[in-house]
């Protein structure tokens, strides 16, 4: 993950591979007592991804969730050379958004104006962190059964989704399969993530498994038309050209 130590006692210069790190948006497992290193000025990640794992880890166990808040190209190669991540809830609202709320009756997420960030560009093949703002203007989330209720830190690790799809397979509810994941963690407390996020997970597995049935029952479609000439079908695409 990061060319530097990572874990508080852990010896240095410990590298987790890009694969190993996920995608954007991949999360990992993360205990209670787990302690990742603080970022620094210099501190050094082989990836941008990884760079945004570990703020993301670290938001974890401060309290806090994080959202990557702006990205810029380098005029040389119009790669992405630098990334900056905040607290999910900074900057202030407007009074023009407020009202406009208001008047919907909607939910309204309260800026707080934090300016914790961590930023880090390309220097080389080397993503290095060279702003780092560690204070915060809010109170943080302590208790850890709740930290999985924050935005960042609701997704499902890559290990255990394989797992949840197994148990979709078999029709089993959401809440079955949450009481199952506790019992494998111990305790419904440490699993980091509820059963909202599972029943969200499952639909987008349900939606992804039409999109690949569709040209298979449009291939069984000819075959029928084939064998009966006054056989006939229609569909309609959607805004992203899906049947």
């Amino acid at each position: 993950m990061s060319v530097d130590d990572t874990i508080d006692g852990a010896p240095t210069g410990q590298t987790i591979s890009s694969e190993d790190n996920g995608s954007d948006g991949e999360v990992q497992s993360t205990l209670e007592g787990f302690a990742p290193r603080t970022p620094y000025l210099g501190m050094k990640f082989d990836t941008w991804e990884a760079a945004k794992m570990h703020y993301n880890m670290y938001a974890k166990h401060v309290g806090f969730s994080m959202k990557m808040s702006s990205s810029r190209n380098s005029v040389l190669d119009k790669q992405k050379d630098k990334y900056l991540f905040v607290y999910n809830k900074s900057g202030k609202n407007s009074e023009k958004e407020t009202e406009a709320v208001k008047m919907r009756n909607r939910a309204f997420t309260v800026r707080t104006n934090c300016q914790a960030k961590m930023c880090v560009k390309r220097k080389g093949s080397i993503w290095e962190v060279t702003q780092f703002i560690e204070e915060h203007t809010h109170e943080a989330i302590k208790k850890f059964a709740l930290k999985k209720f924050l935005r960042s830190h609701k997704k499902i690790p890559k290990e255990e989704r394989k797992f949840i799809d197994l148990l979709d397979t078999v029709n089993l509810s959401a809440g079955r399969i949450m009481d199952i994941m506790s019992e494998l963690h111990g305790t419904g407390k440490v699993v980091p993530y509820d059963t909202k996020t599972i029943s969200n997970y499952m639909a987008s597995i349900d939606e992804k498994q039409k999109v690949k049935d569709i040209p298979e029952l449009l291939k069984h479609f000819e075959e029928l038309k084939k064998e009966d000439p006054n056989f006939f079908y229609n569909y309609k695409l959607d805004s992203e050209d899906r049947g």
